[in-house]
């Protein structure tokens, strides 16, 4: 779990905005296509969405779990890597411990937090198309791009 958190605390934003999001997905998108994932991505900050993309190979489906990873990012403010380790992989805690709809909300790694460093979460980018693993690994490879690319 602190290995989620350490995460969390070193993709911190000094700024997020349309140009961050254009630039974070935009490079997605490419190595995607460079390493031939089929994926949907989803990025919202600021109570809209600043960049979506779905490959031919996503479904509804894919773009439900976005919406769903989106979801709890904000609603708990972590990863939903951080929410699977600390729930054991168990989503049925969203609704018994929490009172949340299932189908509305879910754990499934692949939803990070976009947060602005004093100031708290702002969005979240969500990646769907892979195991869940992958999708969370993904979101960290092009974080990381960005880091070493950009002042964040």
């Amino acid at each position: 779990m602190q290995e989620s958190l350490n995460e969390e605390i070193k993709y911190e934003f000094t700024h997020f905005n349309a140009d961050t999001a254009y630039e974070i997905g935009k490079y997605c998108v490419e190595y995607s296509k460079i390493h031939n994932l089929s994926i949907c991505i989803d990025i919202y900050a600021y109570s809209k969405q600043l960049f979506h993309y779905s490959s031919d190979a996503c479904t509804r489906n894919n773009d439900d779990f976005l919406m769903k990873k989106r979801n709890a990012v904000l609603y708990f403010g972590h990863s939903t890597k951080f929410l699977s380790i600390k729930n054991k992989n168990d989503a049925s805690v969203l609704q018994t411990k929490y009172g949340l709809e299932l189908g509305e909300y879910c754990i499934t790694m692949g939803g990070f937090p976009i947060k602005i460093k004093d100031s708290g979460i702002v969005g979240a980018i969500c990646i769907s198309g892979l195991n869940p693993e992958e999708d969370h690994e993904l979101i960290t490879i092009i974080l990381d791009w960005y880091f070493n690319n950009f002042s964040a």
